[in-house]
């Protein structure tokens, strides 16, 4: 039997947490810019059908391509000019244009007016109250159309002209025409006018083949 110092139980020191976790940063929530009413206008619809299905022409995970594969250019991705008034800029996509014109040249001018610096436009001096209507005013310019309608191939500059547009899938026809007795109904307010006219008497428009009466 060996003989020796008693044996005295081991405690290990004990160690303090540290102060503060340096793995997790506190989540900072993006606001996006502009009032509530342009974004309304601006925004862009989205849709789960504008996204690719995985087993449509998609290249799995796992499969890595020898190649980089090349996708043909979209209406919206061919280089496009900034015809602003001493401007000129080139961009490769419409939709980097549009951004352009909005962060560079939205700013408001005399009378705190928006107004149209595009080269060739017919209402320069005409300023608009709001700058989310010189922006959509913009588009006749660039052709950009970025309200898409889901059902079809069609697209918009306006969001209210989707709206319209859509109500030609949906059977939608929420203006009824209001002479009593006429139970009529139509998807925008401007074929409801014209609706309305062959009530009056009186008919403006007359047939101009030669011994027509019919107005």
């Amino acid at each position: 039997m060996i003989e020796g110092p008693a044996l005295v139980d081991y405690q290990p020191p004990l160690q303090r947490p540290p102060d503060r976790f340096e793995y997790f940063r506190p989540f900072e929530p993006f606001e996006y810019p502009g009032s509530m009413e342009m974004q309304e206008e601006l925004a862009v619809p989205s849709s789960p059908n504008s996204v690719q299905s995985d087993s449509d022409t998609s290249i799995s995970s796992v499969e890595v391509p020898s190649q980089t594969i090349r996708y043909p250019k979209t209406s919206s991705e061919v280089e496009v000019q900034c015809r602003w008034r001493s401007c000129g800029l080139r961009f490769p996509s419409l939709d980097q244009l549009a951004n352009h014109v909005a962060k560079v040249h939205s700013a408001s001018g005399r009378g705190g007016l928006f107004y149209c610096g595009w080269e060739g436009c017919t209402r320069n001096d005409k300023g608009f109250n709001a700058r989310y209507k010189m922006l959509v005013h913009v588009r006749t310019h660039t052709n950009e159309k970025p309200h898409k309608c889901f059902q079809c191939e069609k697209s918009f500059s306006r969001a209210e002209n989707l709206k319209i547009h859509s109500r030609s899938h949906s059977g939608e026809k929420p203006y009824i025409c209001p002479v009593p007795g006429c139970n009529k109904a139509y998807s925008n307010s401007s074929d409801r006018f014209k609706h309305t006219r062959t009530h009056q008497v009186e008919k403006p428009y007359q047939c101009k083949v030669p011994g027509c009466p019919k107005r």
